[in-house]
Formats: C-alpha cells, structure tokens, sequence
C-alpha cells in the first residue's frame, strides 16, 4: 500500500492564503495544480492526500465566492477568470464527492453569475458553461441561451467562455450548429469590430459532428 507524506508540525494551515485570496485568475491556478497533485501526484506522495485536499476543498470555495463579485464591462477581458471556472468545474467534477465540495451551492453561483448583467461577457458565458458542463444539460433552453449571448459588442466573449466550458456539451445539442452558422453569417455582416465568434466555436467541428471541441457575500 502506498504511504503519504504526513503533514508538517507547525507548519499552519494549508488553506490560510487561500483564504485571504483576492485574485481570481490567480486562484484559478492554484486549484488546478493542487487538484492535478491531489489526482495523480505520485512522486511526492500527494495522491489523495489530506493536506493537498484541504488547499482544493479551500481554493476551489474561494474561487466561486470571488467569481460571484466580480463586476465589469466586456473589456478588458481577463481569460485568466474563465481558466479558473474550468479549474473549479473540474474538482467538482472529479472530486467533489471526496472533499465535500457543494455541487448545488456552485450551480447556484454558476446560475447567478450568467444571468447577471453586470459581470463580465466571459466569465458570464463561462458561468453557463459550467453548470451546463456539469449537469450535462443547460439550465434554460440552450438554443436560447446562446442565442441569448449574440450581442455585437460582447457576443464573442461571452461565447468563448462558453465554449471552454462547455464545448462537447454545446457543440451536440441539436440545431446547435445551425445556431452558430446563423449568428456567423449575421457576424459577417455587423459592422461592430469587436464581434467575432470564438475560434473554438467556429473551428471546432470534429469529425464526428460534421461527418469528415456586486460585491461578494461570504
């Protein structure tokens, strides 16, 4: 059987920076590499230990508390903020039974986070991505929902932070593609410079698809 490393006398907390985090993006960093040692760290004996534990369980809490702070138009956008959904969706996807994780309490947030106007395009689309990702289907109507995100000055974003949520789930939802072909051509002809679709939606037809991817409340 393999053995752990054993926590450290005296050496405070593991989850007390995470606590006093303040930057997204940069917590989004520390989720996914403890998440990746607390998964599969067999080198320094990580795998599946405690105290790597307790810095996912922490990191992955604060997160989601700063992300459903965070107000701002869609520029500058930050893809630092939808890295750190993805590392979020990620240790709830493959460890939030074993660390006690709250799944619904991050739904909600995810919910909350896409329909509110004041947050950021992307991390609104990433928000969407993320509870579609993990319920395996959309809270709304997912054609709605996307043609929800075509706004000129803010669709792009909005859907590339989508798409790095959710690209399987959205990409083999039916009239998905002819969705994304209709907002493509209604793109070509906006006169806005800031609308684009994301390049993981517009390039991302596999073979298999085309038959030839406020402030903050404790």
């Amino acid at each position: 059987m393999r053995r752990r490393r054993p926590d450290r006398a005296g050496a405070g907390r593991p989850d007390e920076g995470v606590e006093a985090a303040a930057d997204l993006g940069a917590l989004g960093r520390v989720v996914a590499v403890a998440l990746a040692m607390w998964r599969h760290d067999d080198l320094f004996r990580t795998s599946g230990g405690t105290t790597v534990g307790t810095v996912v369980r922490a990191a992955t809490r604060r997160a989601l508390w700063l992300a459903e702070g965070v107000r701002g138009g869609p520029a500058p956008a930050d893809l630092r903020r939808v890295d750190a959904m993805t590392a979020v969706r990620d240790a709830l996807r493959h460890a939030g039974p074993p660390l006690g994780l709250d799944t619904p309490a991050a739904l909600g947030v995810a919910d909350r986070l896409a329909a509110c106007r004041d947050a950021p395009p992307n991390l609104r689309g990433a928000s969407l991505g993320l509870g579609w990702s993990l319920r395996g289907t959309a809270a709304a109507d997912p054609v709605r929902a996307v043609r929800g995100a075509f706004v000129p000055a803010s669709a792009g974003e909005r859907l590339t932070g989508l798409f790095a949520l959710a690209r399987e789930e959205v990409l083999h939802t039916p009239g998905m593609l002819e969705l994304l072909d209709e907002l493509g051509g209604a793109a070509a002809g906006s006169s806005s410079p800031t609308f684009g679709l994301p390049a993981a939606a517009a390039g991302s037809r596999s073979p298999r698809t085309t038959g030839t991817n406020h402030s903050p409340r404790h």
